[in-house]
């Protein structure tokens, strides 16, 4: 026999074993592709499906779901509250102005449930005062300036 051939047949036996792994990899590969392709088909209609149901006027909240969204405008509040501070070392307007909003919102929700509302105001300007009393001096007044402009309560 010649020693080409037993090379050829060699290298032919190779590339077969070859051929069909890759052609595998290919065929799963392809399966997964479609796979993510229903899931974020899915998840698009998911979406769609929320966003319409948001934004209906059919929703009613029970009182626990409503004192979660009071809780989370006061959690809100303390997370816009850490960027105070830009990466430049500047007053970060923006969150000030953010920061009351929200507590307004805050506020705002324990009115509608007919509380007291100044142990809310108090609890909101505490916040207030211990986020702002890491800023310098100038920032401080600044960004209490700004959160007068941006809130109803006093």
């Amino acid at each position: 026999m010649d020693p080409f051939f037993i090379v050829y047949i060699i290298l032919l036996i190779i590339s077969i074993v070859f051929w069909f792994f890759l052609n595998r990899a290919s065929v799963r590969a392809d399966r997964v592709v479609e796979l993510l392709e229903a899931i974020d088909k899915k998840n698009g209609r998911q979406v769609e499906l929320l966003t319409a149901l948001l934004e209906s006027s059919t929703i009613s909240l029970n009182d626990e779901e409503k004192e979660q969204l009071i809780t989370d405008y006061f959690h809100e509040a303390k997370l816009v509250a850490e960027n105070l501070i830009l990466s430049d070392g500047q007053l970060n307007e923006d969150s000030v102005i953010k920061f009351a909003k929200f507590g307004n919102k805050y506020i705002e929700k324990e009115q509608e449930k007919g509380k007291d509302i100044n142990d809310s105001i108090v609890s909101f300007t505490m916040l207030k005062n211990q986020k702002f009393s890491v800023l310098s001096p100038k920032d401080r007044k600044n960004a209490n300036e700004l959160y007068k402009n941006n809130i109803n309560f006093s």
